[in-house]
């Protein structure tokens, strides 16, 4: 009896160490993991010019407001991000569409295109028609050097003057689904998916987000959609 209590007393020592020893291990780990987390998170975070800012993902930490007054106090062309918004391609099905944009302006543009692909009469994005960021040259005032326009499907919602002409490359807008207004001359019938009417799901997705439409006093640039309207 007496040596069937001695084991039994061995194996409690026995297990109570087991029990410690289990415990240190997990405390060191514990503490392990989140000095590392506080280190990986002590850098310059968010997304750096150049970096990518994924689907679903914001601005990257250290981001400012989404306005031209504020962006424009960076250098044209700096702290531009790429993002990846989903949409509906022309050949049908769904796809995916790289943008580069201004980091502050990222989540407003994954926001944009996330209620466009949602809506219900799903518009198509033409992937080789449509961007932000584009180096317009030094001294423009281009809201895309600063990578807070976009142009969406633009050989079909072309930039067309209020006489009627077009602004540049051949091009047109052909909503098809408007009546003539005579918002500008040369309005033209027959509708074509790609081009975007002036109340549409696209704009709306651009206007919640406080964005504006390029309908200018002597043009309206259909495909242009810019932070401030301009």
């Amino acid at each position: 009896m007496k040596k069937g209590s001695s084991i039994w007393k061995w194996i409690l020592i026995a297990g109570g160490l087991l029990v410690a020893l289990l415990l240190v291990i997990f405390n060191f780990a514990t503490f392990t993991g989140l000095t590392g987390l506080q280190k990986s998170g002590s850098g310059t975070g968010g997304n750096a010019g150049g970096g990518s800012a994924g689907p679903g993902s914001g601005p990257g930490e250290g981001a400012g407001e989404c306005t031209f007054n504020v962006v424009s106090k960076d250098p044209p062309g700096a702290n531009i991000v790429r993002v990846v918004v989903p949409i509906h391609k022309p050949t049908g099905g769904l796809g995916t569409l790289p943008l580069q944009v201004h980091r502050n302006c990222a989540e407003a543009i994954h926001v944009i295109f996330q209620q466009i692909y949602e809506s219900t009469d799903q518009p198509i994005i033409q992937r080789d028609d449509t961007g932000c960021y584009s180096n317009r040259g030094a001294g423009s005032t281009s809201r895309h050097n600063w990578g807070v326009a976009c142009d969406i499907n633009w050989t079909e919602n072309f930039c067309i003057m209020k006489s009627g002409s077009i602004c540049g490359p051949p091009g047109f807008w052909k909503p098809g689904d408007i009546s003539p207004d005579n918002t500008y001359v040369g309005w033209s019938s027959g509708k074509n998916v790609l081009s975007i009417p002036i109340s549409s799901t696209v704009s709306t997705a651009f206007f919640s987000q406080g964005w504006g439409r390029g309908l200018w006093t002597k043009k309206n640039d259909f495909m242009h959609y810019s932070v401030d309207g301009d």
